[in-house]
């Protein structure tokens, strides 16, 4: 079924486990796109995003809680934060 996530784990636990692979250790890019631009959506707006995914990237709404998943979405705003 994939990776479990412990139910207390953080924005930054979840997103290391789940997202750096695809989004680079600090949302640069990598296999997947920069998270640069995300950092000024509202959390409710990446909360959906992650939730349902897109084409290129999986939902994650069976793998994680809508908790988990509003903390990943806090944490990727604190990602390349303007200078």
């Amino acid at each position: 079924m994939g990776k479990q996530v412990a139910a207390d784990a953080s924005g930054a636990d979840i997103y290391q486990q789940m997202c750096q692979g695809c989004h680079g250790n600090a949302g640069q890019g990598a296999r997947g796109p920069s998270l640069k631009n995300a950092t000024g959506d509202p959390v409710t707006k990446l909360a959906s995003f992650i939730s349902r995914g897109s084409d290129r990237m999986p939902a994650f709404k069976s793998r994680l809680t809508p908790d988990q998943i509003t903390k990943v979405a806090t944490y990727v705003k604190t990602l390349n934060p303007p200078k």
